[in-house]
């Protein structure tokens, strides 16, 4: 007996009626004992099996049975076609011996049958078909799928261009397309790709524009047109000249300044505090100290080198106090006395007529009288407010009784508050006093 199945079916049980039942191989290997074998047999092949009864201890003739197990062909050997819109379509072919095309995956709606399909497409998209083989009554084997690509020619890429500072780490290139190609400017045949893909890193890192051509191509349709993408290295800005400046504590606010092109003043040496944009800079920085500010240059988004522009704000030194002295006509003058830097004397309220540079005054005023003399001091060209000082001498005045000398035996009349008279004779030939009349008073 024959029993056939196909590749991939259950294997069938074989049954046989007798006693002590034994099954061979085809080499007369024992496979099994028992009434009912199933073959351990699953290749596409033909195979005989024998079987043999034993009464007695003496076995008997062999009997033969054979299993036939068809082959499922394999999925046909097809390829996908892809041309370009307006092109001839081209049919799809696959090999095998009995070639059947499908619409679908689920293989229910058959196109044709044989190795060549025409699909009649002619719009632009993507058509996938199925393709079976089959070689016996096992019917059809796996399929495979065949897709045919009608598209049209890809326009130049999206591409947008790039601009770095010297010495930055050169960024990509990029286009957007399906197939994109990378060419140098002057390569305008389009005949030496420099690169492949959608990312583009440039070799280019000194200061320059450097242009470079673009392509897409897709499917049959090939290249489409170039377009263009720069990339630009900016050179780093020159580092400013700033200016220092020192002012004394209560004046108007500093205006430091830089020479540049758009120059950022930060506070910070981090340079992450940025807190003025300008060539001027009018600080804001009123407290007794040092104030530093880092000043650069930045072009076309590239900073250079800061410069420091330092503010230095001196303080006032304090008023020098002298106390005021009152003295007595005739007696030695006194040294007036004060502390600090830079002492300054003036006899003027507008300090405008110095009269002595340093701590100590010696006046030379002696005559009876109350005598203003001002008094400052002054460091790194700040000066303090002044102090008054007062040199009061006490007594009676001379009294002046001619200016040229008198005749003789004048007389001379004097009304007077002083207790005492001296008489002195100056540049005169004589000076005789003979008489002195003491009146009544008549002064208040």
């Amino acid at each position: 007996d024959t029993v056939v199945i196909c590749f991939g079916d259950t294997l069938p049980a074989f049954t046989a009626t007798g006693t002590n039942v034994q099954w061979y191989d085809s080499a007369m290997t024992l496979l099994f004992s028992g009434d009912t074998m199933v073959p351990g047999d699953s290749a596409a092949g033909t195979y005989v099996y024998y079987l043999t009864q034993t009464n007695n201890g003496c076995e008997g003739p062999t009997d033969s049975v054979y299993l036939t197990i068809k082959p499922i062909p394999f999925a046909p050997v097809a390829f996908d076609e892809s041309i370009c819109s307006g092109d001839p379509v081209p049919d799809l072919t696959a090999t095998g011996t009995n070639i059947t095309w499908y619409g679908d995956s689920a293989l229910t709606i058959q196109l044709d049958t044989g190795n060549t399909y025409s699909t009649g497409q002619n719009t632009v998209g993507s058509y996938v078909y199925y393709v079976t083989d089959s070689l016996n009554e096992c019917g059809a084997g796996p399929a495979t799928a065949v897709t045919l690509t009608i598209d049209t020619l890809p326009g130049s890429p999206t591409a947008s261009n790039v601009e770095m500072c010297y010495g930055d780490t050169t960024p990509p290139l990029t286009a957007t397309g399906s197939n994109v190609q990378w060419y140098s400017d002057t390569d305008t045949a389009l005949a030496n790709p420099i690169h492949f893909g959608n990312s583009f890193v440039p070799p280019d890192t000194a200061v320059g524009s450097y242009t470079y051509l673009v392509t897409d191509s897709l499917g049959g349709c090939g290249q489409g047109g170039a377009g263009s993408v720069t990339l630009v290295v900016h050179s780093i800005p020159a580092e400013p000249v700033a200016t220092d400046d020192t002012i004394c504590y209560g004046e108007p606010p500093s205006i430091l300044s830089a020479i540049g092109t758009n120059l950022l003043w930060y506070s910070d040496t981090a340079l992450t505090l940025l807190v003025f944009n300008g060539d001027s800079f009018p600080t804001t920085d009123t407290a007794v100290g040092t104030h530093t500010y880092f000043v650069l240059d930045s072009i076309n988004g590239c900073k250079g080198e800061p410069d420091t522009s330092v503010l230095v704000i001196l303080p006032i030194p304090n008023t020098p106090a002298v106390a005021d002295t009152i003295i007595c006509v005739g007696d030695t003058l006194p040294q007036f006395i004060a502390s600090g830097a830079n002492i300054q004397w003036y006899d003027d309220p507008g300090l405008s007529n110095p009269i002595h540079i340093g701590d100590t005054l010696v006046p030379i005023d002696s005559a009876v009288g109350t005598y203003v003399f001002y008094v400052r001091d002054s460091a790194g060209g700040c000066v303090s407010p002044a102090d008054t000082v007062l040199l009061t001498i006490n007594g009676d005045p001379g009294i002046l009784i001619s200016d040229s000398c008198v005749s003789f035996d004048s007389t001379i009349e004097l009304t007077t508050a002083a207790d005492t008279l001296w008489f002195y004779n100056t540049g005169c030939d004589t000076l005789f006093v003979n008489n002195i009349t003491h009146l009544l008073p008549e002064f208040g």
